[in-house]
């Protein structure tokens, strides 16, 4: 998801690429202001709960607007309505804005430590794949930024969930009211949702990554569908035994996208019930150290250390018995 101000040229200047994008001039989104609109106020924060740090990376994206997607985005716009109630006749407390919606592509460093491996990174070093994960958050471009690194961890005591703050202020100009409002997701859904959209991707768009399916979007709008099926997965409520998941209604909604990636997610969201969810060791949270957009991304399988230890052994065992028997 990224954000550009008014224009190209002064979200340049300002280095950084936040990940909603106004759909309206600065004078328009002025005068709604200063009507009834709902406004931003303080940096907001994202907390990462029941997962393990397993080091940090540095990434880089394009400072370009339009260039830290890998294959464009789908412009859509996010509702979030952070005190829905599926009985209530109108939900009015609601945060909302027009986004771009896709996968980044960016670089990766080290952090300058060796606690994360970077050339475990997918795709590689040089073309780390990543969706956003929150939404309220915006994509800092302004070079090398370094980001905390988190797997799931097995010995957890309760979910692996996120936690979002914004203060906002609401109400006329004359009448102004500040309130902070509560995004939490479920990271287990995510992991169920992208275990379904790989198999869709295989069954009927013949896919053949498999597990990386998700990470591996063959058009904008694949890539627009999949950023809005983690966020409705991540945000909205679900329940794999009796709920399906829907992105016009909820405490998250979507319109604008595309009817393609409509009939994408529809088919994932069915889906979900049946298919397994993507295993916990093939995805990362990455999270900006001095505040940022949160990004998950996957690792590459690679041995744990005591398997690599035994398969070096092995190898050495294979060449000593080899030439003792000339």
């Amino acid at each position: 998801m990224t954000h550009s101000s008014t224009n190209d040229k002064a979200a340049h200047q300002n280095q950084k690429t936040p990940c909603r994008i106004p759909k309206v001039s600065l004078v328009a989104a002025t005068l709604a202001l200063s009507l009834s609109a709902t406004a931003t106020l303080a940096t907001p924060s994202l907390t990462i709960n029941n997962m393990q740090s397993v080091g940090s990376v540095e990434f880089r994206f394009s400072e370009n607007p339009a260039d830290p997607f890998l294959i464009g985005y789908d412009g859509v716009n996010l509702r979030f309505d952070y005190d829905y109630n599926p009985d209530a006749r109108k939900n009015h407390n609601d945060w909302w804005q027009g986004i771009r919606a896709g996968a980044f592509d960016g670089e990766a460093k080290s952090a300058g430590n060796e606690d994360f491996d970077i050339t475990t990174l997918y795709r590689s070093q040089d073309q780390v794949i990543l969706y956003c994960l929150d939404i309220f958050n915006d994509l800092e471009t302004a070079g090398f930024v370094e980001y905390s690194v988190y797997a799931f961890d097995d010995d957890a005591a309760g979910a692996p969930t996120t936690t979002t703050q914004r203060t906002i202020t609401r109400g006329p100009w004359w009448w102004p009211s500040e309130e902070t409002i509560t995004a939490t997701g479920n990271l287990n859904n995510v992991l169920d949702f992208l275990g379904a959209v790989n198999d869709v991707l295989e069954d009927q768009y013949q896919y053949t990554f498999g597990d990386r399916n998700w990470l591996n979007p063959a058009d904008r709008w694949i890539s627009g569908a999949i950023q809005v099926g983690i966020w409705e997965s991540l945000y909205d409520d679900y329940d794999s035994t009796n709920t399906s998941l829907d992105i016009t209604d909820g405490h998250f909604s979507v319109t604008g996208l595309s009817n393609k990636g409509e009939t994408l997610l529809s088919h994932a969201f069915n889906q979900m019930v049946s298919s397994e969810s993507l295993d916990r060791s093939q995805v990362l949270l990455f999270q900006p150290v001095t505040g940022g957009q949160t990004l998950i991304g996957d690792p590459f399988d690679v041995p744990a250390p005591g398997t690599l230890v035994l398969l070096l052994s092995g190898l050495f065992l294979v060449r000593k018995v080899s030439r003792g028997s000339r």
